[in-house]
């Protein structure tokens, strides 16, 4: 036979409910503190204040930082994501890295970056000096993890990213202001704009162009195995195609989300554009900038 429940059973009910409530929020306020808590204690101390000297982007420091900060940090992402390919396709082999072997990695380039320090008063190559060690730390807490989704390694994991991508910007900003220092850089004003049209990204030189992409690369998360150069040659060869006519495509962001959700950009796609496209452009010299003739010729020397 069926009971009513009394009043103090109902009370006990709404008063277990309201507490398992209580409960679960605790546990994801306390999971989001212990994020950002994690981040912070990540950070290392800060520079010295350096307000009182003019900013200097020198190209000696720009080489400097790619050989010290970039590099390191760019041949432990190539094993992250080689570790990620064999991961989701499931065909590990005996040479194939392991967990560990991307923990190594990761503890190795921050040791090589932490030493560095920026020779002149730069503070975008400070920055992102910070933020490459952040993105490493957090790398560190997640690497070869497969955690599922919303677990705090999957949390880490997302801060990771996010710090290169913002390091990332930082660097590529330091180009530019690093071109400035050589000669006036024109339509600037148009990096703070998004969705930008064909016709204002032709106004734009190619460092412009690599910090509009970069700065389109953190804010729609797109951590790929690419750099920003390559992304933009793309962009550019579409453009001069016509092709993103036919396909009633008129703006940057549009065909850099459809390049990248078609896997169309690949690693080498700058080196092979240069010589046709940016003839003439004023770049710094960095190994990432070489263009097909330029490597090939350092083959045969």
């Amino acid at each position: 036979m069926n009971k009513r429940m009394s009043g103090s059973d109902y009370l006990f009910s709404l008063l277990f409910v309201f507490m398992l409530v209580c409960a679960t929020g605790a546990f994801f306020f306390g999971y989001r503190l212990g994020v950002d808590r994690t981040v912070a204690r990540l950070a290392p101390s800060p520079a010295p204040d350096v307000a009182a000297k003019p900013a200097a982007y020198r190209q000696q420091d720009l080489v400097s930082f790619y050989h010290n900060v970039y590099e390191p940090f760019q041949t432990f992402v190539d094993r992250w994501f080689a570790f990620q390919e064999e991961l989701e396709a499931g065909s590990f082999s005996g040479k194939s890295p392991r967990p560990g072997d991307i923990a190594d990695a990761a503890r190795q380039a921050y040791q090589k970056i932490e030493t560095f320090s920026v020779s002149s008063p730069s503070p975008l190559l400070e920055q992102a000096h910070v933020a490459y060690l952040k993105s490493l730390k957090l790398f560190l807490q997640t690497a070869g993890s497969s955690a599922p989704a919303g677990s705090a390694s999957d949390e880490f994991l997302r801060e990771a990213k996010r710090y290169a991508l913002e390091a990332q910007r930082l660097y590529y900003a330091s180009i530019l202001k690093w071109e400035e220092t050589v000669h006036p850089v024109p339509a600037q004003e148009l990096l703070e704009k998004t969705d930008l049209s064909f016709d204002d990204w032709a106004k734009l030189n190619l460092n412009a162009k690599n910090v509009y992409v970069a700065a389109l690369m953190e804010r729609n998360d797109h951590f790929l195995p690419v750099r920003p150069h390559d992304l933009t040659a793309r962009v550019d060869e579409l453009i001069r195609s016509d092709q993103p006519r036919k396909w009633n495509v008129s703006t940057v962001d549009r065909l850099a989300q459809l390049l990248v959700d078609t896997d169309a950009v690949r690693r080498d796609d700058f080196a092979q554009s240069k010589d046709r496209l940016y003839a003439g452009q004023l770049l710094p010299d960095l190994p990432f900038f070489r263009g097909a003739s330029e490597m090939a010729a350092g083959r045969t020397s």
